[in-house]
């Protein structure tokens, strides 16, 4: 897997007095950057399902540039913005809305995580584009599918680290397992 997002993505488990919290920091454009140029709701931000039209053409602003939203999750899998974040309000709590499909105007597909963050009253207070590949501003993508059903899936797919070819593996005193020196690299497979 390819981080579309060089340092933006990160996972740290933190302590606290019950249990074990799990914070993830993900790239995320805010709604304002992500507008309907052509269609039904012309004008709007991207929003959650609910209020989204198919056929609606999107285009990310230019210079449009993702910011760090960090996930704190709870016991029950829900989340809330944890406190090192550069978005969002902390304590509020946040939803995993739907997985919209995207045709680009190159004949491409893109899927994107709708996020939306609710106030104390449960009222939307913002919402959140995480695209599950990098978007390029200026360019036009359709609406073409909203998956209600599938976001949490789709979002543990982005949670997920994997190890790519080179990656180095240690122990945690930064020593090789085996050597007890300095990590090595891994063998070479055809």
């Amino acid at each position: 897997m390819i981080d579309p997002y060089p340092g933006l993505i990160r996972k740290e488990c933190v302590m606290s007095d019950s249990k074990p919290a799990l914070i993830q920091s993900l790239p995320v454009y805010r709604s304002a950057l992500f507008n309907v140029v052509n269609g039904a709701n012309l004008g709007d931000s991207i929003s959650f399902a609910a209020e989204l039209d198919l056929d609606d053409t999107y285009e990310l602003r230019s210079g449009a540039t993702p910011v760090r939203l960090s996930l704190e999750t709870s016991g029950d899998s829900s989340f809330v913005v944890a406190d090192d974040t550069r978005a969002g309000q902390p304590g509020q709590r946040i939803f995993l809305d739907s997985c919209l499909t995207f045709m680009s105007s190159r004949g491409a597909t893109q899927e994107l995580l709708v996020m939306v963050e609710v106030d104390e009253r449960d009222d939307v207070a913002d919402v959140y584009a995480l695209p599950l590949a990098p978007l390029e501003p200026k360019t036009e993508y359709t609406l073409v599918g909203i998956d209600t059903e599938n976001a949490r899936t789709k979002f543990a797919q982005v949670a997920c680290v994997s190890f790519s070819r080179g990656t180095r593996i240690t122990m945690a005193s930064g020593t090789d397992p085996d050597r007890g020196s300095a990590c090595r690299r891994p063998r070479s497979h055809p």
